[in-house]
């Protein structure tokens, strides 16, 4: 599913998607400026591409593998990630 270059004033309803069992989402140069943590709750998710956004921060389930989806490829490049994770605190 790709829906590059949607204007930020899009409303975003992540819901329908897990229900279209979607492998495959490029939001690539959509402004985003926060990471789309609904997405993560797709099962079926595989390759995830944000790239050309604003995103500034990867949230905690994405990092410590805790999430729903079997995410195997994410493409952040070209964004404002500011935030480096402190892997200190979980157990490996």
């Amino acid at each position: 599913l790709r829906m590059s270059g949607v204007s930020q004033d899009y409303k975003w309803d992540f819901t329908f998607w897990n229900l279209l069992q979607v492998e495959n989402i490029s939001l690539n140069s959509c402004s985003l400026t926060q990471f789309p943590s609904e997405l993560l709750g797709i099962a079926t998710l595989t390759n995830l591409n944000l790239s050309k956004n604003q995103i500034s921060t990867i949230p905690a389930e994405l990092l410590f593998n805790t999430c729903a989806c079997k995410l195997r490829v994410l493409n952040l490049t070209s964004n404002n990630i500011a935030v480096t994770p402190d892997f200190t605190s979980h157990p490996s």
